[in-house]
């Protein structure tokens, strides 16, 4: 009688081919446990934004009244259960464009939808603008005004992080740069280069580097107190894909959002677990397969998460991790062509221990 167990042989050759730099395992289909949304249309107070443009846009009309609350590219944990910071990027498609939709992070209640009941509602509940009242920068949009509020004409702001003592950093993919704010969002020192094509920004648990992962999938760790880069660890293999955000578990463990960058429910939009140190990466989550077997979204199983732009990344707890999307306000239309992207905050239960 033949045997269902591999031979040893074979095990052995199997174990050695996971370990090498770049090898991949997959894991079995993730499981949607939390939903929410903030609508494409939401705005909080504010100045008018989007004044260059008119008109209406995949159903969203142009201008609009005040600052849109869309286009997240970061998210941290805030002060409370349930509470989270968000990073927008201020930017409508180009700079020329931008010039007064602010650059903020919101503190957003989020009351997720799950196995025993949850609303489903994403809420802001306060903000802070970034600004540069001590002219570190020159040319800004709003350069004469006296608070020197940030905007997308200035900076493309691709990740944040928040330090114990409160104050954040950015890591600005224009110009390739890391920027150092206090708690009220001004700006405290000149920015810091950072090699280039930035693509994402974490923070290892212990707080001994900020790790900055770059365009061409180099992750470079750099000093929390001054943003100088002190080291250069592993590459992150990448094939036509490109990096959407990062967010590090352990000192040499990082989840990677990985994307073809184009909108559908094709092609490739997985979460990774990898290790910065070798570049070998481990299959999590596949963003367009995720069970759904209590219905949470409403779409239907398996659900998709299917965006062009998907920047924000958390672990939430021991098995899940939050994902969200940057709508790319008023254009992003992934989930249904012709209509807005709306900013879907998703929990995922992901098929192995995230415990570190």
């Amino acid at each position: 009688m033949r045997s269902g167990r591999l031979p040893i042989r074979l095990l052995v050759f199997f174990t050695l081919l996971m370990m090498l730099p770049g090898a991949v395992s997959a894991q079995g289909n993730a499981q949607l446990i939390g939903y929410a949304v903030l609508p494409a249309g939401t705005v909080t107070d504010g100045s008018p934004a989007g004044q260059a443009l008119s008109g209406t846009v995949n159903g969203l009309s142009l201008p609009f009244s005040s600052q849109p609350l869309g286009s997240v590219t970061g998210v941290v944990p805030g002060d409370y259960p349930g509470v989270w910071m968000v990073l927008v990027s201020g930017t409508f498609q180009n700079p020329s464009q931008s010039a007064d939709f602010l650059i903020r992070i919101y503190t957003v209640q989020i009351d997720f939808r799950n196995a025993n009941g949850g609303t489903g509602s994403a809420n802001p509940v306060d903000w802070l603008a970034l600004s540069d009242p001590k002219k570190f920068l020159a040319n800004i949009a709003l350069g004469s005004t006296r608070s020197r509020t940030l905007t997308g004409a200035d900076l493309t702001p691709r990740a944040f992080v928040r330090l114990p003592d409160g104050t954040f950093w950015v890591a600005d993919e224009r110009g390739n740069q890391l920027m150092h704010f206090d708690q009220q969002g001004k700006l405290i020192a000149a920015p810091m280069p950072v090699g280039s094509a930035v693509a994402g920004l974490s923070m290892t648990p212990n707080g001994g580097h900020l790790i900055v992962a770059l365009g061409n999938g180099q992750f470079v760790g750099a000093d929390p107190s001054s943003g100088e880069v002190l080291s250069t660890f592993g590459t992150y293999p990448l094939s036509g894909t490109k990096i959407g955000g990062i967010s590090m578990i352990s000192d040499s463990e990082a989840l990677v959002i990985e994307i073809d960058g184009k909108d559908g429910a094709t092609g490739v939009k997985h979460v990774y677990l990898a290790d910065i140190n070798s570049g070998s990466k481990n299959d999590l989550v596949d963003l367009l397969k995720i069970d759904d077997p209590n219905g949470l979204s409403g779409i239907g199983s398996p659900f998709t998460f299917p965006y062009a732009a998907i920047n924000g990344i958390a672990r939430m707890s021991d098995n899940s991790i939050l994902v969200v999307n940057n709508n790319r306000v008023p254009y992003g239309q992934g989930r249904q062509p012709g209509t807005a992207d709306s900013t879907e905050y998703i929990q995922v239960q992901v098929g192995q221990s995230l415990a570190r």
